[in-house]
């Protein structure tokens, strides 16, 4: 098997795993897009980028995509995470996470660092808080 026939079947696993619309979710691409990759007439070639970005989306080993394994159904252990026992987000939250997948890199450094600065900010009024208290 070459590369392109590993990562496609470690794609049909995942997508055993997770289903195709979940898949797509996590990774953040779109399902037609997964679709055409695992397209038996006309199969879209998965490239090395997709490849890291699913492992890293899924917490994956770095090129766990490209090699297959004596044993086909030992999925690594960061896949046992199931969406019902998922922590529920407040509303602003999860819009929040939603817009900031939408945002650029350095867009999504900046907001980080403002958000460090914030939370830096709120734990010192704390602690003066507390002082003051005892």
């Amino acid at each position: 098997m070459d590369v392109r026939e590993i990562r496609l079947a470690r794609l049909l696993e995942l997508i055993g795993k997770f289903g195709q619309k979940e898949l797509a979710d996590r990774v953040d691409i779109d399902t037609a897009y997964i679709s055409q990759i695992k397209n038996p007439n006309n199969p879209k070639n998965m490239g090395e980028k997709l490849a890291r970005r699913i492992e890293r989306a899924l917490a994956l080993p770095t090129g766990w995509m490209d090699h297959l394994h004596d044993e086909p159904e030992a999925l690594p252990a960061c896949l046992d995470y199931e969406p019902a026992n998922a922590p529920v987000l407040d509303e602003k939250t999860a819009i929040m996470i939603e817009m900031f997948k939408h945002l650029t890199e350095s867009q999504k450094a900046d907001l980080l660092r403002v958000m460090e600065e914030k939370k830096q900010q709120n734990e010192q009024l704390l602690n003066e808080l507390l002082a003051r208290k005892a």
